[in-house]
This record gives C-alpha cells, sequence and structure tokens, in this order.
C-alpha cells in the first residue's frame, strides 16, 4: 500500500526506484472498503513512484 511504499522510499532513498518491481495480485474477496477510483488513484500513486516498473 502507498504508506509501505513511502517507508522504504524513506529508507532507501532514490535507489528504491532501481529496485523496486510492483507486483499486482488479484483478490478473491470481491467487498472492499474502498471505492475502485480510490483504490485506482492509490494504484497509479504507487506505480509512479516505484518508477512504472
Amino acid at each position: 500500500d502507498v504508506e509501505t511504499l513511502s517507508h522504504f522510499q524513506q529508507m532507501f532513498g532514490k535507489k528504491m526506484k532501481k529496485n523496486t518491481v510492483v507486483v499486482l495480485v488479484g483478490s478473491e474477496d470481491k467487498t472492499s472498503a474502498r471505492p475502485n477510483e480510490v483504490t485506482n488513484e492509490n494504484l497509479e500513486s504507487i506505480l509512479y513512484q516505484s518508477g512504472r516498473k
């Protein structure tokens, strides 16, 4: 999630983008506390911060 990515950015700095790959895992659970729009915004933020890898 976004907080985890921020923590790694603080720990590893600019090297994090070079050494991070985002892995997307589907979930069987269709119930979500967040609407899809918020989830999509968070995903876009994570992908942007990790160099879109």
